[in-house]
């Protein structure tokens, strides 16, 4: 239970979020070792809850799922 962080080799920020019982909850962010977001994915109970968005090395979103209780119930490329 807590916030969460993981680093690259560099150093640099690779992901955050943070942990209720064990389980992945809340916001969390995943990141290019510059530093620049790659994912942003949102978590209830361990599952991806909400929109999930991947993005390219420039800042723009390259994929868009929602998920409900894990499972992708849309998506956009």
């Amino acid at each position: 239970t807590g916030e969460y962080e993981e680093y690259h080799y560099s150093g640099k920020l690779y992901q955050k979020g943070k942990y209720l019982d064990n389980n992945l909850t809340g916001d969390w962010q995943t990141y290019y070792d510059d530093a620049t977001i790659a994912t942003e994915t949102f978590y209830v109970k361990g599952m991806a809850d909400g929109i999930y968005k991947k993005y390219d090395r420039d800042g723009k979103i390259q994929n868009e799922y929602t998920y409900r209780k894990g499972e992708i119930i849309a998506y956009q490329f």
